[in-house]
């Protein structure tokens, strides 16, 4: 412990940016490199990527190697662990706990930039615990959409009961002491023995949290919780056999999974969502407008 202690007073006065991974190739790019300018080193992990994620993510170390790592773990079961390894290659004083799809303010000079996060992040005084807690923006299924709330997937009956989507806030960034540990909080993973930690409330987004994601992703993350909270990997190795064994029989009347995917992005999906409106939440980083803008010109 006295050496880990050491260790921790040596550490350089900086920021780890560590984003866990997993079929991200959609806004991968545009997530690192939004990050370029506030972390001093970005670790990516990925975790049983099918598309193209981790090409992406090799050419993004070989464009930016200085800064850029890249880890590919398929032998990592679920996140925690992922946010586990990337916390043993974090070589600063803070450390973001972050995902490969977010994308965040950096060309604007304004109140949003992720510049002006970086220097409140390193000019903080701090030799105890210490999270800050930061607003996120979220964006689901496309980029112009929102979620009216949160669904419910407990009966899957409509009308839903959720809470409102479009914002939400929790611990992201930490002060990288021997005592900061990633692990299963029961059906969500993130730093352990949060209330001991100073907490710092940050009341504006610098980044967005995009979920682009294929139909069988998006219906997977639906029980993502669940399967954690779960936690035995020997009967459900994988989020998939999870739902083959367990949820298409108990929640989806024995359909196959092909028929429960589509029952569900059509009924319970699509209805949740509305169009994403700036004047009501935050604008758009620049970056994601580009993108919009392409799109509507192509």
């Amino acid at each position: 412990m006295l050496r880990k202690l050491k260790n921790w007073w040596l550490k350089p006065n900086g920021i780890s940016v560590l984003l866990s991974a997993q079929n991200e190739e959609k806004i991968i790019r545009l997530c690192v490199e939004s990050f370029l300018e506030f972390g001093d080193e970005i670790i990516i992990v990925t975790n049983g990527s099918t598309d193209g994620t981790r090409d992406i993510c090799k050419e993004l170390v070989s464009e930016y190697p200085e800064k850029v790592q890249f880890y590919d773990k398929p032998d990592l079961p679920d996140l925690y662990h992922n946010r586990a390894f990337a916390l043993t290659k974090a070589k600063y004083r803070w450390v973001m706990r972050g995902d490969a799809d977010y994308v965040a303010y950096n060309d604007e000079d304004g109140k949003y930039s992720i510049r002006n996060l970086r220097n409140r992040i390193i000019q903080t005084q701090a030799i105890y615990p210490t999270a800050f807690w930061m607003e996120q923006v979220n964006i689901s299924v496309e980029l112009y959409l929102t979620r009216k709330y949160k669904l419910n997937h407990k009966d899957l009956i409509p009308p839903y009961i959720g809470i409102p989507y479009g914002v939400g806030s929790m611990p992201r960034i930490y002060l990288n002491t021997p005592f900061l540990k990633f692990g299963k909080n029961g059906e969500n993973e993130g730093a352990l023995y949060n209330a001991f930690y100073k907490q710092i409330f940050i009341d504006q987004p610098y980044w967005f949290h995009i979920t682009l994601k294929n139909n069988e992703d998006l219906f997977l993350r639906t029980e993502r919780r669940n399967w954690r909270k779960e936690n035995n990997y020997i009967i459900y190795p994988t989020l998939k056999s999870y739902f083959e064994k367990k949820i298409l029989k108990e929640k989806y009347h024995d359909k196959s999974f092909e028929e429960a995917m589509h029952y569900y992005i059509k009924n319970i999906l699509y209805p949740s969502l509305e169009k994403y409106d700036e004047t009501k939440f935050f604008p758009y980083p620049e970056s994601i407008k580009k993108v919009l803008q392409y799109e509507v010109n192509n």
